[in-house]
């Protein structure tokens, strides 16, 4: 028998068909054989390996890790996307529909993955926001110049200690403030900006984080908003065609929030914060019989106070 033959008698039935039965893919090679010689030369040898492949990557931390899908914006992050508020930060996750309720003074609120915006629970410092007049949570009033982290859970948040709101969820929005942080020799932070635009809108804000102690800090954040919010367009029927102004689409808010921040000699942390959202805005609605105005108003004064100890 010729050397070829024997090889493929024996040495490929023990290689093929182990292979074959395993569903494995066998990868086909080159060989060659003389009938003068009793040696095979193979286009493989025992020396070729595979170079070492080093995968490199940022460890998650155990505290801060989540047995549930999670998405976060958050330092950096929040200030290369240059947005003025949190409804337009979080157009950037997936599965997210943001609602618009026309213009500026339009209420703002979310859904994940079409549940509806009741299903989605939001949070500010771990407190639990809420509307009783509409039931909805209105984002466009959080103002991303004091927003440290934002993250949403497609579920609820691996934690324990939170509200029922959380567990009963089928999506949370969880938004972090900041928390002063000083550069070595420096005891003040301070942050003052003025934007405006379209429609009359006016936005001034400041920003003032300050050293009391060597384990006490202070923060203090305030942010003035106001616009007309008429702009015009076109409306057109089976008779005429023209121009109209949008009417009763202004808004008139300000922001006022202040904290303290301290350690203590067990390494504990203890906060207390304080904050009020007092807004008027009016709202439009649909253009019915040729009827272009509205006086529906809706008025906005949350304050609340929290304080923790961890």
């Amino acid at each position: 028998m010729k050397l070829w033959q024997r090889f493929l008698n024996n040495g490929l039935k023990n290689i093929l068909y182990p292979a074959l039965l395993a569903g494995s893919t066998v990868v086909p090679f080159n060989l060659r054989a003389q009938n003068h010689s009793h040696t095979l030369k193979k286009s493989f040898s025992g020396s070729d390996t595979l170079k070492e492949v080093q995968v490199k990557g940022l460890k998650p931390s155990l505290r801060n890790a989540s047995v549930t899908p999670v998405q976060v914006l958050k330092g950096s992050q929040l200030e290369k996307l240059n947005n003025l508020s949190v409804a337009d930060a979080i157009r950037y996750f997936t599965g997210v529909q943001l609602k618009d309720y026309g213009g500026i003074g339009g209420l703002k609120t979310i859904n994940v993955r079409s549940m509806g915006s009741n299903q989605t629970a939001v949070f500010y410092d771990g407190v639990q926001l809420g509307n009783a007049q509409n039931g909805q949570v209105d984002l466009g009033k959080f103002s991303l110049d004091n927003i440290e982290e934002i993250d949403l859970y497609n579920a609820q948040k691996s934690n324990i200690f939170q509200p029922a709101r959380g567990f009963a969820a089928a999506s949370a929005l969880y938004i972090q403030s900041k928390v002063p942080v000083f550069n070595p020799g420096e005891r003040d932070n301070l942050k003052a900006s003025f934007k405006t635009g379209s429609f009359g809108q006016i936005n001034p804000s400041v920003l003032w984080q300050h050293e009391l102690g060597k384990n006490t800090y202070s923060t203090f954040s305030s942010e003035w908003q106001k616009a007309n919010g008429r702009y015009r367009f076109r409306y057109t029927n089976s008779v005429y065609d023209t121009t109209a102004t949008r009417q009763n689409g202004d808004i008139n808010a300000f922001r006022a929030e202040g904290a303290l921040f301290g350690t203590l000699a067990d390494s504990s942390k203890w906060s207390v914060r304080i904050y009020q959202y007092l807004s008027g805005r009016g709202l439009p609605r649909a253009i019915v019989s040729n009827n272009f105005e509205s006086a529906d108003r809706q008025s906005d004064r949350n304050t609340f106070i929290q304080a923790g100890w961890q």
